[in-house]
């Protein structure tokens, strides 16, 4: 509103009180109201200066999921059978029992996946959960286990660790002597080579992990282990094998 348009009228207004009517008071009223009109026209004018607020972002951040279970490094000492990738950003180290039911179905989880997986690599190492080989029981419960371990570790001497471990965890309810010779033969190892290996005692690579697992304080199988290659740091995988895997990658 211009200020020299609306002078001379609130003027006249203010002489026409005085004179007329002789009340100041009302004049003063009059004179509100107009000022009241006035502010409000003004008041609804958007001022050109004025910054807009931007709008505030609520959502909430939604945090980082947490890692598997941070744990010391896992002791090898490079009699593992190893399978995998040649870009590995992960090392996955398997603890297992040729009898042990759970086992046999990480063992083929892992396997398929490092056979495919060009940043996995797949270590085993055994965990016989028999008193026969593993001082570290107090029960004895797999009677054939350490004898599958020793085979297993016969057919690596000769390369088909894979082979012959996939044989016996395939059919877990045949390990005893007899079985694990004709396992060995259908996968194609040399038997004489295989029958000598099986009449010395135990490897040193069978006592090393039962060694390394004491360390990690194992008490039952499978037990999964996860280096990180780029941070150097080792988890225990305990939950969903994929899922716990992607997610340390």
């Amino acid at each position: 509103m211009d200020d020299s348009k609306t002078s001379p009228g609130l003027i006249a207004a203010v002489a026409a009180g005085v004179l007329f009517c002789g009340c100041l008071p009302l004049t003063l009223l009059v004179i509100g109201g107009i000022g009241a009109m006035f502010y409000m026209e003004m008041s609804t004018e958007p001022d050109p200066y004025e910054r807009p607020i931007p709008p505030q972002d609520t959502a909430v951040p939604e945090e980082p999921p947490e890692p598997p279970n941070f744990v010391p490094a896992v002791s090898r000492d490079g009699s593992e059978p190893t399978i995998g990738g040649s870009q590995v950003e992960i090392e996955v180290v398997q603890f297992s029992d040729f009898q042990c039911p759970y086992c046999s179905t990480r063992f083929e989880e892992l396997a398929e996946l490092a056979e495919r997986s060009s940043w996995l690599r797949l270590q085993f190492k055994h965990y016989p959960l028999s008193q026969t080989c593993n001082p570290n029981l107090s029960v004895d419960m797999h009677e054939h286990a350490c004898d599958a371990a020793k085979a297993a570790d016969c057919a690596h001497e000769q390369g088909l660790f894979w082979p012959m471990a996939a044989e016996m965890f395939a059919n877990q309810d045949a390990l005893e002597e007899k079985d694990l010779a004709a396992k060995a033969a259908a996968v194609g190892l040399r038997m004489p080579q295989y029958r000598r290996c099986m009449a010395l005692g135990y490897t040193d690579g069978l006592q090393s992990d039962i060694a390394s697992a004491a360390a990690m304080e194992i008490r039952g199988t499978p037990a999964i282990y996860a280096h990180v290659v780029d941070s150097g740091r080792w988890y225990k995988i305990e939950g969903d094998l994929l899922t716990e895997l992607e997610r340390l990658r």
